[in-house]
């Protein structure tokens, strides 16, 4: 320990990676700056309502690490800022980081509330398919430091008109419209790239209708659906009109194995997909129907395989193929034009609710400014794709999580947990 005491670690990304990267660095003696360019902690999980098999609710166990890490006094943690410049000097790098403008002093504010009920702007929350919204002045998802933000893109400031209703209302006086970006400069001795990925567009396969039908949402929307905290309270409903759904169709592999788009295999899609399917099926039972289609399901990971049994045995229906096409039906239903592989037959499945299964994307942005090599697949290229999936080809710099590759979130963090471990062993040997 002794030996990393005076050593400086940068993470960047605030997700399940970033954060088991530092908890795990930070317990080992090492200093840790996590930057992630969010206002909150905890990434795409922060929208997840349980995980795959276990059945935790995600929220509370990633309530526990954020706690973990933000308590740290070896941590310091910044968000709401990006990496905008990598500079290697010697065995060391100068980073410039830049801090976008909050609008509110967090040191300040109280969470009182008041600036929200005077805010005449409402905006879609993010994945609640226009069923939640928010004010521009609002308390992100995770928001560390716990305190509302203006969210500028939406404020009516940004128009040119002079609003200051949440000025006036607020009683510690602490809007700041004033407020700009800070730019700064840290030195540390290795960094970790914990990006995390970009949800799939499902808008980019337009057969599908994504973004035309209201009621063809994507696997994150529809989690936020089964959430006791999420738009309706934990309800399965048609987002159009708010009413039960007759039935459910799950499409998985929606951008990946797709030679159009992503053509590697995305590993979360298929349990997913079971996952949600059981939980409509043990709420709603015979209720409502229930079908999964997909090109092969590939139960990944332990336990997933007994999971799908378990779905099967509850009565979802299982349909090995590809749609072709969306189309709306009678009734506001949406028709599912399928080929079924198991009988050679063209299908036509009647659903209230489609769920499109959309897998990560790669989110690489940071390579130019890293010195990174991207792999043939969009992510970040490790510097073996077997044996040192951590390293890359830059010293100093590594990899944890869904920057290098797909991964489930057990695997995310064993692959973060791992990524400390390098980065301590390359710590110790850098004198």
């Amino acid at each position: 320990m002794e030996a990393v005491r005076d050593k400086r670690v940068l993470v960047i990304g605030g997700g399940v990676a970033g954060l088991q990267a530092a908890h795990h660095l930070a317990s080992l003696g090492v200093e840790v700056l996590l930057v992630e360019k969010e206002a909150g902690l905890g990434g795409h999980a922060r929208f997840l309502y349980r995980d795959v098999p276990t059945e935790e609710r995600v929220r509370e166990w990633l309530e526990k690490q954020v706690e973990a890490v933000v308590k740290d006094p070896r941590v310091e943690v910044e968000t709401n800022s990006e990496v905008i410049k990598v500079v290697r000097e010697g065995r060391r790098f100068r980073v410039g980081l830049r801090r976008r403008p909050r609008f509110v002093d967090p040191s300040r504010c109280d969470l009182c509330g008041r600036c929200v009920e005077a805010c005449p702007i409402e905006v879609p929350k993010r994945f609640e398919m226009g069923l939640g919204r928010r004010k521009a002045i609002y308390l992100p998802p995770g928001a560390y430091p716990r305190a509302y933000l203006i969210d500028e893109e939406n404020c009516l400031r940004s128009r040119g008109e002079d609003c200051r209703l949440c000025e006036e209302v607020c009683p510690q006086e602490a809007v700041r419209y004033g407020e700009k970006a800070v730019e700064r400069e840290v030195e540390v001795d290795a960094i970790v790239v914990a990006t995390g990925f970009r949800l799939f567009d499902a808008s980019k396969i337009p057969q599908y209708g994504y973004g035309r039908y209201r009621d063809v949402v994507n696997n994150m929307e529809f989690e936020r659906l089964l959430d006791p905290e999420g738009p309706t309270s934990g309800e399965v409903v048609r987002v159009s009109d708010g009413e039960r759904p007759r039935s459910v169709v799950f499409l998985t592999c929606i951008g990946s194995r797709d030679l159009k788009h992503n053509a590697y295999c995305c590993r979360i899609g298929c349990p997913v997909a079971v996952k949600q399917a059981l939980s409509v099926k043990e709420r709603y039972g015979e209720e409502v129907e229930v079908y999964v289609c997909y090109i092969d399901l590939r139960a990944v990971g332990r336990g997933v395989e007994e999971y799908y049994r378990r779905a099967m045995e509850e009565g979802v229906i299982f349909i090995q193929g590809q749609p072709s096409e969306i189309r709306p039906g009678e009734g506001g239903s949406l028709n599912v034009e399928l080929f079924d592989s198991s009988t050679g037959k063209l299908l036509s499945i009647s659903g209230d609710l489609v769920v499109l299964e959309t897998g990560p994307s790669p989110n690489a942005d940071l390579a130019p400014i890293l010195g990174l090599e991207v792999a043939e697949d969009g992510f970040y290229r490790a510097e073996h794709p077997k044996f040192e999936t951590s390293g890359t080809g830059v010293e100093g710099v590594f990899l944890a999580g869904t920057a290098e590759a797909p991964r489930n979130i057990a695997e995310t963090l064993d692959h973060a947990s791992r990524t400390a471990l390098r980065v301590f062993e390359y710590l110790l040997g850098s004198g």
